[in-house]
């Protein structure tokens, strides 16, 4: 940290008064230096720099402090509303199109604030906890800028501990799968089980999936995870098979991200085939409101399934946004009602005409239809009379 924001610390501290401390990134930098080169990357942070004194006060520090950060010292504020008009308005002068020797480019800035001394006193600290704020402005943050909490803090060291988990686990053999039976509503008949992952930390504390999933995603792990996810369940259904129970067959969430992988396809045909069950045996399940945004890439995946006799299912339906548009497009066996509209069922007439109409519509497409979270005697005699499969 430069000598001089020391000296402007202990002075505040000295004085009882208060500040904030911002660290500002731009957020183009290190494209556009890739796109024109080093010398256009440090005529421009000088630009901008420029642009940012002239409206710092005669108290507030600047300085770069890398290749595409400024960190700021504002003199005397504290307040959120306070600093969110002057963040609003750094960013708002660093913000734009440059001309530099001829070339045009267009910039975007982000900010990190932490106050002093409510967030933190020591330099080190203020600074790490600003980068912390300025983080949460790359993870779909609604403003450019964002003020450091103790909840940011607890879910980064939440981040950086669920990854080492994740990294982990499989090595450990820590993953579990449990199974929750899947009924036939009409005859209340088992007709299989739905896989369920779960991570067994080292202290021994039990995982569910929409914790560590999405992180799981970001980190490329899912791949692996999938493959193992795959293979464990189809061994399962073998046992269940050699048990005696022949009818029985077993349902696996699937990752968007696996369905790109183009390993994929392979991995399911091999753990089917090392378990030596039909591919009828099983059933991929995904997401619904995840599919769109993978579409070009999974339909091969899909045809490729399913022309095998693996079943291909919608979950959550009813939740994502162009259901209609490719409902009829991919190969899909099953649809898996979200629970979210069965809980009002049948009590709120708008959710069980819903219901109603998904039910309808899968039947003239030749799909079957799952409820998920049935809970009531008169939420079951609804699906029943409605045409509800499982």
């Amino acid at each position: 940290m430069p000598p001089q924001f020391l000296q402007s610390l202990e002075r505040l501290e000295q004085e009882g008064r208060p500040g904030a401390f911002c660290v500002l990134r731009l957020d183009e930098y290190r494209l556009l230096e890739e796109t024109f080169g080093r010398h256009i990357g440090l005529v421009l942070m000088q630009r901008v720099g420029d642009r940012l004194r002239q409206h710092l006060r005669g108290d507030d520090l600047l300085a770069q402090i890398g290749e595409d950060e400024f960190v700021i010292l504002l003199d005397g504020q504290q307040e959120n509303t306070r600093l969110s008009h002057t963040a609003e308005r750094l960013l708002r002068d660093c913000t734009g199109t440059y001309t530099l020797e001829g070339l045009r480019m267009h910039v975007n800035g982000s900010m990190g604030i932490a106050r002093f001394p409510l967030d933190a006193t020591e330099p080190a600290l203020l600074m790490r906890f600003a980068r912390i704020a300025l983080h949460e402005t790359t993870t779909d943050s609604p403003t450019p800028y964002h003020f450091f909490t103790s909840r940011l803090l607890k879910q980064l060291q939440e981040r950086v501990w669920l990854a080492t988990e994740l990294e982990q686990a499989l090595e450990a053999e820590r993953f579990e799968l449990h199974y929750q039976p899947l009924f036939d509503i009409a005859t209340q008949r088992i007709l299989g089980a739905e896989a369920l992952l779960r991570l067994r930390t080292e202290e021994d504390e039990l995982i569910y999936p929409e914790r560590f999933i999405p992180l799981a995603e970001e980190l490329g792990l899912i791949v692996p995870i999938g493959r193992w996810v795959v293979t464990e369940a189809c061994q399962q259904l073998k046992k269940w098979h050699q048990q005696g129970h022949d009818q029985l067959r077993i349902a696996v969430n699937v990752s968007p991200v696996q369905l790109v992988d183009e390993n994929f396809v392979d991995q399911v045909i091999e753990a089917v085939e090392a378990a030596g069950i039909a591919y009828s045996d099983l059933e991929l399940e995904i997401t619904e409101g995840r599919i769109v945004e993978y579409l070009p890439l999974v339909e091969q995946a899909f045809q490729t399934l399913s022309s095998r006799g693996v079943r291909i299912d919608i979950d959550d339906f009813g939740t994502g946004y162009s259901a209609l548009a490719y409902l009829t497009r991919l190969h899909w066996s099953t649809v898996k009602i979200d629970r979210a509209f069965l809980a009002a069922v049948p009590h709120d007439a708008n959710a069980t005409q819903v219901v109603s109409a998904i039910i309808a519509m899968a039947g003239e497409l030749g799909l079957q239809v799952t409820a998920e979270g049935v809970e009531t005697e008169a939420q079951y005699r609804f699906l029943v009379e409605a045409g509800c499969h499982k």
